[in-house]
């Protein structure tokens, strides 16, 4: 055996017994704190710049759009937690506090130029107009037609919706009294429209957000979370993921998202110009303390599977052989 093929195959051996058994862990710990101490004197500038980083991740995002096999992984798992869910016996109050519940529900009810805004344009579509036409209309033909508590209780009223009823059912009476009815009711909607709206601003400005608070907590604590899963369907979990698709899709290059990105990236920099990596990965809850040894173990499990160390020993061999039998090597073993 040359004298080149003796010191690779030595120092293969040596560098694989600092990867096995109790050296590893310590090797891979020593490293660690090694990298922390050194990102702890390193700026974050120094490691990459923010125009590079902006650069980096508009990129990234606008030029590699995800794959169709991704979102069948995020169709898949979608599956797989509604799945979870159905067999699930926790409770809605054990997943979030009364306490928190309602402080998000008043955050959104809070929103008051949003929820007006909402109201607005809900009530001053077509479709509330013929909601409330209709419930109008078939209120007031029930009145009049439909014995009440109006006829029962005042001295001869009966007599007198007896005879509307009478009159109503005259021949073609019926179908031009629902005509005018109709119109009428068409014709003064919105003064109505108007009052339900001023109506709901004044109530939710009130106490009615604490009751919808109150009633919604009251049906969600009773229920476990199969019976949420109850109200999707696989169907309509396919059909979210499709949408989620397309609008993922369409936005990749949409100006507004790499303003976002860019956005989000000069604030980040800003807020920790001059700090150092160390500091930065702190911030984050990646402390040396608590962090390295979870890592060592985790990395120590992973690199003692034999297809992970042979792997390790081709590849060591690989790089090490070129070295040692390149000209250099040769004429210091000379």
């Amino acid at each position: 055996m040359s004298k080149a093929k003796e010191l690779l195959e030595a120092h293969v051996k040596f560098e694989l017994q600092n990867l096995s058994g109790e050296k590893l862990t310590q090797n891979i710990e020593t490293e660690l704190n090694l990298l922390y101490e050194w990102l702890d004197i390193i700026p974050l500038e120094d490691i990459i710049t923010q125009d590079k980083l902006i650069d980096l991740v508009q990129n990234g995002v606008k030029e590699y759009p995800l794959k169709e096999e991704t979102f069948q992984i995020i169709q898949r798992g979608a599956h797989r937690i509604h799945k979870t869910l159905a067999n699930s016996s926790t409770q809605f109050e054990s997943v979030i506090s009364r306490e928190d519940f309602n402080k998000l529900f008043k955050v959104f009810l809070g929103m008051q130029d949003l929820r007006r805004d909402i109201t607005s344009t809900i009530i001053h579509s077509p479709a509330y107009s013929k909601l409330i036409s209709e419930v109008l209309y078939t209120s007031i033909k029930d009145f009049v037609i439909n014995e009440n508590i109006f006829a029962k209780k005042v001295p001869g009223a009966s007599s007198l919706f007896k005879l509307g009823q009478d009159f109503l059912n005259m021949t073609g009476m019926e179908d031009g009294m629902d005509k005018k009815l109709t119109q009428f009711i068409h014709d003064n909607i919105q003064d109505t429209i108007k009052q339900s709206e001023k109506f709901m601003d004044r109530e939710f400005d009130k106490q009615l957000p604490d009751q919808i608070i109150e009633e919604t907590w009251q049906f969600l604590s009773q229920h476990k979370s199969s019976k949420f899963a109850e109200y999707v369907s696989e169907k309509d979990i396919d059909a979210l993921i499709l949408i989620f698709k397309n609008s993922v899709s369409k936005n990749q290059k949409n100006p507004i998202l790499q303003e976002i990105l860019k956005d989000l990236i000069e604030d980040f920099f800003t807020n920790y110009k001059g700090k150092s990596v160390g500091f930065i990965l702190c911030e984050f809850g990646f402390s040396k303390e608590n962090h390295i040894p979870e890592i060592a173990k985790a990395a120590t499990s992973i690199l003692e599977k034999p297809p992970v160390k042979e792997y390790i020993e081709k590849r060591l061999r690989a790089r090490l052989e070129v070295f040692y039998n390149s000209k250099e090597a040769s004429n210091i073993m000379s």
